[in-house]
């Protein structure tokens, strides 16, 4: 195989239950100049059964790659960052379903950002299923209320996420620029929105580019966005400092904690 334009980062944890149907479709995808990285942390249930199978039949596609066990989600998709050596990146689920064309559109549109700054990231939308992949809501976006125009803004970016990892691609030059991450402060795809933010460009689309499946097993999912949810954002001060901490650590000591808790507040007030 020659060296592959973009790298698919699969981390997997007792995924049996759904892993070939995304699998499936990201084979089905019209752009073929892909290659997919898996991490298993450890799982029992028949995921590596799965995995070494379709490496069998796909070695050219599917490559295994080591890291041990234990950890979060996101300690596991970052494990991974070193082991992707292609010009650009994509995050991916067990659980979910592609479209056809999710690779192919991703590529293109993060070529064109790329034209701004070699830091670059783009997302997109997604509808939300249950677990038999059954519509539960349209768009992820209004179903969280986020408007994803809000990551252009680095302390929007800083103080909500507002794209899902599984729908994004990013350039390698991001990666190289990312500082250490602290989890569980901030999820992977948090922490890479916030750096291309914050150094380079964000790009993003409406287009509904995953199934993004719902089920009891979920390492992170949607949520309701309630009267609940809202009081526990603008009550967690101590959580939104101790972020500010980390940032101005990782960032600058410019970082300013007013301009912080200004933008949370903004964001969950339009949010609710």
């Amino acid at each position: 195989m020659h060296k592959p334009q973009i790298q698919i980062l699969l981390s997997t944890y007792n995924g049996s239950s759904f892993l070939k149907e995304q699998l499936d479709s990201i084979l089905g995808q019209t752009a073929r100049n892909w290659q997919l990285l898996i991490r298993d942390d450890g799982s029992t249930d028949g995921t590596r059964e799965i995995i070494q199978e379709y490496q069998t039949r796909f070695p050219d596609k599917m490559k295994l790659v080591s890291g041990g066990s234990g950890g979060d989600s996101s300690s596991s998709f970052m494990s991974m960052l070193p082991f992707a050596e292609a010009p650009y990146l994509m995050f991916c689920d067990q659980d979910d379903v592609w479209t056809a064309e999710k690779v192919e559109t991703a590529f293109h549109e993060i070529v064109a950002l790329e034209k701004q700054s070699p830091i670059a990231l783009y997302f997109t939308d997604m509808k939300v299923v249950d677990k038999e992949m059954k519509k539960l809501e349209p768009s992820f976006f209004k179903q969280q209320k986020l408007k994803p125009e809000w990551s252009e803004n680095p302390y929007f970016a800083f103080a909500q996420s507002m794209g899902a990892g599984c729908t994004m691609i990013f350039t390698q030059a991001l990666v190289q620029q990312l500082h250490q991450i602290k989890t569980p402060l901030f999820q992977h795809d948090h922490w890479l929105l916030m750096h291309a933010s914050f150094y380079g460009k964000v790009g993003f689309s409406a287009e509904k580019t995953v199934l993004y499946r719902q089920h009891e097993s979920n390492a992170v999912g949607s949520h309701e966005i309630n009267v609940a949810y809202f009081l526990a954002k603008i009550t967690s001060v101590q959580k939104v400092f101790s972020r500010w901490v980390y940032i101005k650590k990782q960032f600058g000591s410019h970082i300013s904690i007013v301009q912080l808790m200004r933008a949370k507040w903004k964001l969950n007030r339009e949010r609710f």
